[in-house]
């Protein structure tokens, strides 16, 4: 799970209570800027275990802390070793009958998910990691999690 923090003492507190409240999962850092006080600031207080960085910013930061760049192709990408790449691909790359190369880098799929293209791609023996987003809620404060649910039930 990723979550943005920025300088603000909001985006921390918002960060510790689903630190605190949601268990078994590996909380990822998306820096709202390139800022080495807000890189030093999440390092000290947010205690990620993954951060999301960028080229510009390959900062210096404990072994424990996971690097994972964007990229919008597998082709070139621009992660230093090491780093787990998420690759953003648009669905309907994802429904023709595309084939990832293969790479010795840990990769997660980003895009708009469905259990119908999960399933098409665990078919063709993917076995790398997926992004998922939030979803929309229905109206404020109330969201449908039966296909997120389909979807991990896919994962399993």
């Amino acid at each position: 799970m990723s979550l943005e923090l920025d300088e603000s003492q909001l985006s921390f507190d918002r960060w510790h209570a689903i630190r605190d409240w949601v268990e078994g999962v590996s909380l990822m850092a998306e820096p709202s800027n390139d800022s080495e006080s807000l890189l030093a600031k999440i390092i000290i207080d947010a205690k990620p275990n993954g951060l999301l960085i960028t080229t510009s910013m390959l900062p210096d930061v404990p072994a424990e802390i996971e690097f994972f760049m964007i990229a919008s192709s597998l082709i070139d990408a621009p992660a230093p070793l090491g780093t787990s790449l998420i690759v953003e691909l648009p669905v309907e790359l994802v429904e023709a009958d595309f084939q990832l190369p293969e790479t010795d880098d840990a990769i997660f799929l980003q895009t708009e998910w469905t259990p119908l293209l999960i399933a098409k791609v665990l078919q063709q023996g993917y076995e790398g990691g997926f992004c998922f987003t939030g979803g929309k809620e229905e109206v404020t404060g109330v969201r449908d999690y039966n296909v997120m649910d389909d979807m991990i039930n896919l994962l399993r």
